[in-house]
């Protein structure tokens, strides 16, 4: 990944974590969609993305995004648990 890209994605990384931790969910992930869109095996914005649906109630998308980040991170006893919360 070029070096310009990297630094993009840590600044929207930020934007992204401000906006979750100022309660602008929908924010947030919009922001973290852009990230996946560049590298898609962002395993972090992924378990965010699940986060922040998490937060506004949405088990269905919260499960959806971290079963994305275990397809990633198969072996993650972490993002396996959040997912297992998240089912109905």
């Amino acid at each position: 990944m070029l070096d310009e890209t990297k630094k993009e994605i840590e600044l929207l990384f930020e934007i992204a974590h401000a906006s979750a931790s100022k309660g602008d969910y929908h924010q947030a992930i919009n922001i973290y969609n852009k990230i996946v869109k560049v590298n898609e095996k962002s395993t972090p914005a992924w378990i965010a993305i699940g986060h922040c649906y998490s937060m506004l109630g949405d088990n269905y998308n919260a499960l959806a995004n971290y079963q994305q980040a275990l397809t990633i991170t198969p072996d993650s006893q972490v993002i396996y648990s959040f997912a297992e919360n998240r089912k109905s």
